[in-house]
């Protein structure tokens, strides 16, 4: 696999942090007290972009804390996923506790040759494109701009941990999209304001953050708090094609009402200032940020939004044969909105973009509180007559947040 030569240093310093941590891993192993966890299944799905997808999704728990309780499980996941249409998806992510949680290790890698949908910037679906339909020798018009490109990204990030539950790490990201192909025999724009080019290019970054994490479950927290402040700097030296900042605020709380029932809530506050690129702007939508929107329908510099999901386990004997999965069921409910906005004043809670849904969750991991969660959220305001209401089905390893 070719690599361009402004992501060799990135690959160099993975390479320094992540290959002695796989060591450290396997040594760790050799000592285990409490016992590792697999939990696989298949990822299949539909859609009109994608057409049908085959892969599987993985997850591997395992202990680096010596049988520590008071250290919390480690964790690799994998995902793999071909489609009809000849698109790859892959990733590898990781969460490493080391002893006493003195340091937190996570990151990711990922390589896509997929689709995706430019609608523009802003808080408005309003951006009119006509494609040329050859069969029916005339021009249909869609809000969204569907395309073709090849992606790689990889992110890596060290926390130490300061004092109980609260952890400052250093953190570094490279983005590459490349060969960008419009869908179709042949695209209008109704606004010049979207460029195809803006989709593809280098993004390069090096930040810190600051975080607090009391949940003792980060796969199904039952009750806790997790608060993080993330400080990025992207720039042309670091290998990237602009110069400018992003900062994060992701805050979330637990709820542990009954028995087994939780009230998640979650307030997510983001802001970015200098040359920031389509790829670089925040999003919303996607399977774990504002469900029942496609993800990237709305997105700008910067972005205010929320989720609340309440998790009701219908669990009854949960040694019961796997096959008896009714004793595994559970569902969820949830809302969430988002705004987004070119500048941090413009921010307007009248102009949330609200979902509501809910989902079916089936328990494969009682020791980790793994669920496999289907859920389906609708978009409740259309931003324009020519936007439909917007509806998402998701089918996932693990909750949304």
């Amino acid at each position: 696999m070719y690599f361009s030569s402004s992501l060799k240093p990135f690959l160099f310093v993975f390479s320094f942090f992540v290959f002695p941590l796989f060591s450290s891993a396997q040594d760790s192993l050799r000592t285990l007290r409490r016992p590792g966890n697999f939990v696989i299944l298949p990822a299949t799905a539909y859609t009109p972009e994608t057409g049908f997808t085959v892969g599987a999704i993985a997850d591997y728990f395992f202990d680096l804390g010596h049988g520590d309780e008071a250290t919390r499980m480690s964790k690799i996941s994998l995902v793999g996923v071909y489609t009809t249409k000849r698109q790859l998806f892959t990733s590898m992510s990781w969460k490493l506790f080391t002893p006493q949680e003195r340091f937190i290790i996570d990151g990711e890698l990922k390589f896509s040759n997929f689709t995706d949908r430019h609608y523009g910037t802003g808080n408005e679906i309003g951006e009119k494109i006509y494609t040329l339909d050859q069969e029916k020798d005339q021009l249909d018009s869609l809000n969204f701009l569907p395309y073709k490109y090849t992606f790689y990204f990889a992110n890596l990030a060290v926390n130490m941990r300061l004092k109980k539950r609260w952890y400052f790490g250093l953190q570094m990201e490279y983005e590459s999209a490349l060969d960008f192909e419009p869908l179709g025999d042949s695209t209008i724009y109704e606004s010049a304001e979207i460029i195809p080019s803006e989709s593809i290019g280098r993004r390069a970054g090096l930040g810190w953050k600051l975080s607090y994490d009391s949940r003792k479950n980060i796969n199904n927290p039952l009750s806790g708090t997790f608060v993080q402040l993330d400080n990025w700097y992207f720039r042309k030296g670091f290998g990237g094609d602009q110069n400018y900042q992003l900062w994060s605020l992701d805050a979330r709380h637990y709820f542990h009402t009954y028995k087994n029932q939780t009230l998640a809530l979650r307030l997510l506050l983001q802001h970015g200032s200098g040359e920031v690129p389509y790829r670089g702007l925040y999003k919303v939508g996607g399977k774990s940020f504002i469900r029942g929107v496609f993800e990237g329908s709305y997105r700008d510099r910067q972005l205010l939004g929320f989720q609340t999901e309440y998790r009701l386990p219908l669990w009854g004997n949960l040694d019961a044969a796997f096959w008896k999965f009714w004793h595994r069921l559970g569902v969820v409910f949830f809302c969430s909105g988002a705004t987004v906005a070119t500048e941090f004043e413009d921010l307007d809670l009248g102009a949330l973009r609200m979902v509501a849904g809910g989902g079916i969750r089936v328990l494969f991991s009682k020791k980790q509180r793994v669920n496999l969660r289907i859920d389906y959220g609708v978009a409740l305001n259309k931003t324009t007559s020519l936007a439909q209401r917007q509806t998402g089905l998701y089918f996932f390893l693990s909750e949304a947040f």
